[in-house]
């Protein structure tokens, strides 16, 4: 088993980012996306608890909630047992369907340490400053057994401590319905952090290193559970709405939303399993949107193919404005977001109120100010409505 000099110490390489998707860390040697994505730092399947000296998947991953996260400043004064359920909720998000993926909170039992390789597998501990960050530590092997089972061969990183730094200086609110007025949403963070826990990097932080099957975000990406790289290729795209953005978490869009398609195949990537619970598919019904200079919209629905979707889109956006743009065509639901002063934001989900929070966390994530849902709609085979 071949060791880095820098045994235990912080892992001074790039993120998986499927987003398009992304690994959080990977060699730095690694020569394209797909060799980032087969040697990217991920958990082992090592059995036992950190109080026996394992580090892995094996018996969950388990994590410690520092007694001083409790103590930072959240408008809406929730208790610790709130603050802790806040933590493991986000956890619980990135391992549904997943059948090796399991979060354990071991706060009563274990101490949460920073140093590389002491207290539990994940620390969350709040720390001085404003800025909340995940530091990553582990080791590189000659080899990794792959949550598949496949025996994955090195360098490969394999991440064994992971402490989430979070800033005193800032304030925090738990409640989705509240917004947090300048505060940021507690929840939606811990989304975000949780995925750099487990190896997911923000897809806006690193686009050359994305991974798709197709160059448009957003859509569904299938993963292979044998060979996960299998069919997947560098796109340089952005699902902006991702969980595991890079951009600040300052409402409770992503919370809302959870993962998205993008988040998913990050995560199935990097922990391939033909047991995964598939996601819900729609049928071969499409829609398309097309918008005009002017802002008019051109809206199609339950068209037979996407090309006639698109067609259909444009025609109708022609009716009403000039300089039509090239339709956005959909297969599910759809929403356009803007805040009337020229930002415009689109997104894709399986049910329409996901998409509509999407839109309007996108088009904040570009810029806009007051965003609002300016058209939505979903092209859905009768018998697959939601």
């Amino acid at each position: 088993m071949i060791r880095s000099a820098g045994l235990m110490a912080a892992l001074s390489i790039a993120w998986l980012v499927l987003s398009a998707f992304t690994p959080s860390r990977a060699p730095a040697d690694a020569e394209n996306a797909l060799d980032m994505l087969d040697r990217a730092a991920r958990w082992g399947l090592s059995r036992g608890s950190v109080l026996d000296g394992a580090r892995g998947f094996g018996g969950g991953l388990e994590y410690a909630v520092d007694e001083s996260v409790c103590r930072l400043a959240f408008a809406d004064r929730p208790s610790c047992d709130e603050i802790r359920g806040a933590v493991s909720s986000a956890f619980d998000r990135w391992a549904a369907g997943h059948p090796i993926i399991v979060f354990r909170d071991v706060s009563p039992s274990i101490q949460t340490d920073p140093t590389p390789g002491r207290g539990a597998e994940i620390d969350i501990v709040a720390v001085a400053g404003d800025r909340v960050r995940t530091i990553v530590h582990g080791s590189t092997e000659s080899s990794l057994v792959l949550t598949n089972g496949v025996v994955a061969t090195g360098p490969i990183e394999r991440l064994e401590s992971v402490d989430i730094l979070i800033g005193v200086s800032e304030c925090y609110y738990l409640n989705a319905e509240d917004e947090g007025g300048g505060c940021r949403h507690f929840p939606s963070l811990m989304l975000r952090e949780a995925a750099r826990a487990i190896g997911v990097g923000g897809p806006d932080a690193a686009p050359l290193s994305n991974l798709d099957t197709d160059d448009v975000a957003g859509n569904e990406i299938p993963i292979d559970c044998r060979s996960p790289s299998a069919g997947l290729k560098a796109a340089p795209v952005i699902d902006a709405a991702a969980a595991a953005s890079g951009g600040d978490a300052q409402d409770a869009g992503r919370w809302r939303r959870g993962l998205t398609w993008d988040d998913a195949a990050a995560r199935d990537a990097l922990y391939p399993h033909c047991g995964i619970t598939p996601r819900q598919r729609f049928g071969p019904v499409w829609g398309a949107f097309a918008l005009s200079d002017s802002g008019a919209l051109g809206v199609a629905l339950s068209a037979p193919d996407a090309a006639a979707a698109e067609r259909e889109a444009e025609r109708a956006c022609r009716r009403r404005g000039r300089g039509c743009r090239s339709a956005t065509r959909f297969s599910g639901c759809f929403a356009v977001a803007d805040d009337r002063a020229g930002v415009f934001a689109h997104a894709k989900a399986p049910l329409l109120k996901h998409a509509r929070e999407d839109a309007v966390l996108a088009c904040r994530e570009r810029g806009g100010r007051r965003c609002r849902v300016a058209a939505s709609a979903c092209a859905f085979d009768d018998s697959l409505r939601p």
